[in-house]
């Protein structure tokens, strides 16, 4: 088997490496004979085989394989990355924090039968006249979440992976900032095999607007796993 001139190598912003090594062989169970690890870049460790392809050459009965080798670059690649994936949801308007102050300036109620808020029709403004009241037929009203991912690739993956999964935390990492009234539910982390390393993706939910009450109510639903 004889290596063809030439490498292509990949790193991506997390430190992954992704290499095509390319080879002649006589046929196509030539393959077999690939190697299944190769040196890594910038460093001391290997890549491990995660893709063969095969192809017949022009000149003549010879096969062209291609081999994709993936795994952790030298430390000096190595860096974490973020990402901020905005939501936007219908919610009913009953969780609107400011749900006391809309019912005390326009009449609203909870009704038991339609188990929603309810709305009169009209208003008294103060001449004393009535006047359309602006909150009726509204049920529910956009409220903002999101995802905070932060990735990043290891060699292997650590003991501390569900540390904190299930948490409210009123902070994230990398600098983003925590809207007001708001605080993050710690999702289960992301795992993939990419050759001799592993992608990783923790990842953290914005919750709605909430009162100063139900955030503490949160921190008690969630149970962090331990």
């Amino acid at each position: 088997m004889i290596q063809i001139h030439g490498t292509k190598i990949q790193i991506s912003q997390e430190g992954i490496v992704s290499a095509w090594d390319q080879y002649y062989v006589a046929s196509e169970g030539g393959v077999d004979d690939v190697p299944t690890k190769r040196n890594s870049v910038g460093g001391s460790g290997v890549l491990d085989l995660v893709e063969i392809s095969s192809s017949q050459a022009e000149e003549g009965k010879q096969h062209v394989v291609t081999a994709k080798y993936e795994g952790l670059a030298a430390e000096r690649f190595v860096n974490r990355t973020y990402e901020w994936s905005p939501e936007e949801s219908q919610t009913d308007i009953i969780l609107n924090p400011n749900i006391k102050e809309l019912w005390l300036r326009y009449g609203g109620r909870w009704d038991d039968d339609l188990q929603d808020v309810k709305w009169p029709k009209t208003l008294k403004n103060k001449k004393g006249q009535e006047t359309e009241n602006p909150m009726l037929g509204v049920t529910d009203w956009i409220d903002l979440f999101g995802m905070w991912t932060e990735t990043k690739a290891q060699e292997a993956v650590g003991e501390d992976v569900f540390q904190g999964v299930w948490s409210i935390v009123d902070e994230v990492p990398g600098g983003f900032p925590t809207p007001r009234n708001r605080a993050w539910l710690v999702l289960p982390p992301q795992i993939t095999q990419r050759g001799a390393c592993f992608e990783i993706k923790n990842r953290w939910r914005l919750t709605g607007v909430m009162t100063r009450e139900r955030l503490e109510a949160s921190r008690l639903i969630y149970t962090p796993i331990q």
